[in-house]
C-alpha cells in the first residue's frame, strides 16, 4: 500500500448557501464564516426563488435557511429542495422556537434547527454535524422536543445502511479522513492536516462506522482496502 502524498490531499470544503431576507444578517454570517477553512459560502440569497436560480449554476452541500421570507418562504423552499436537490441538507436558521413549527419543518426534511442568536462555534458545529448526515438542534430546541419525541417520534427517516457495500454514501470529507486513517494518522494529526477540529474528525469516523456497517477503526481500514478505496 503506497503512502498518500499529504501535499496533494485536497481539502473538501463544505459548500454552504445562506438564505435570509435580511441582508445585514446574510453579510454578517458570510463574514463570520470566512475564517473557517473547511466552510465556503458559495451562495447568498434573500429568498427561496433566488436560491433556486443560483443552484442552477452552483453546487452546495448545505442550505442555511430562514423561514419567513418574501416571494418564496422557507417552508416552500424546503419542499422544492427535497424534490429537486435531495442531496442538499437543510439547516433552519430562525428566531422562532415553536415546537409545532419545528416538527412540521422536520417532517419536510430539514436536518437542523438553529436559533439566530446562536454563537459562531455552535453554527459551525451544526454545519459539520449535518454535513455528516446527522441531525442537529440548538440545545434549547432539543429540550423542547424531548417530550414530543418520547410520546410520538418525529417521522423523519434517517438514512439506513445495510451491513456492507455502501461506501457510495460516504461524503468527500469522509473519504479524505478514511484515507488518512488507513495511513495510520491519529485523530489529532488528521485534524491538523485537514484544518478541522479533532471532534469533527471523531464525528465523521462514527458516521463512517455506521454507514459501512463495521465496528471500529480496524474495520474501516479493512473495508477501505477490500473495496479499493485506497491505493494498494
Amino acid at each position: 500500500m503506497n503512502n498518500i502524498d499529504l501535499k496533494t490531499v485536497k481539502i473538501a470544503m463544505v459548500k454552504v448557501a445562506l438564505v435570509d431576507d435580511h441582508k445585514i444578517l446574510v453579510d454578517s454570517l458570510k463574514m463570520s464564516l470566512k475564517d473557517e477553512p473547511e466552510i465556503e459560502v458559495a451562495i447568498t440569497a434573500y429568498n427561496g426563488k433566488e436560491l433556486m436560480e443560483a443552484l442552477k449554476s452552483t453546487e452546495v452541500d448545505i442550505v442555511l435557511l430562514d423561514i419567513n421570507m418574501p416571494e418564496m418562504d422557507g417552508i416552500e423552499t424546503i419542499k422544492v429542495l427535497k424534490k429537486d436537490y435531495p442531496n442538499i441538507n437543510v439547516i433552519i436558521l430562525s428566531t422562532l422556537d415553536e415546537t409545532r413549527l419545528i416538527r412540521q419543518i422536520l417532517k419536510l426534511g430539514a436536518m437542523g434547527y438553529v436559533l439566530k442568536n446562536t454563537s459562531k462555534d455552535e453554527l459551525v458545529r451544526a454545519i459539520n454535524v449535518v454535513y455528516g448526515n446527522n441531525f442537529y438542534f440548538t440545545p434549547s430546541i432539543q429540550k423542547a422536543l424531548t417530550p414530543y419525541i418520547k410520546e410520538k417520534p418525529v417521522k423523519v427517516k434517517r438514512k439506513a445502511y445495510p451491513s456492507e457495500g455502501h461506501h457510495g454514501a460516504l461524503t468527500k470529507r469522509e473519504l479524505e479522513i478514511l484515507k488518512l486513517i488507513v495511513e495510520e494518522h491519529t485523530g489529532a494529526e488528521i485534524a491538523d492536516i485537514l484544518f478541522i477540529s479533532k471532534n469533527t474528525v471523531e464525528t465523521h469516523r462514527k458516521n463512517m462506522v455506521q454507514k459501512l456497517g463495521v465496528k471500529n477503526i480496524v474495520g474501516l481500514v479493512k473495508y477501505a482496502i477490500k473495496h479499493g478505496l485506497v491505493d494498494n
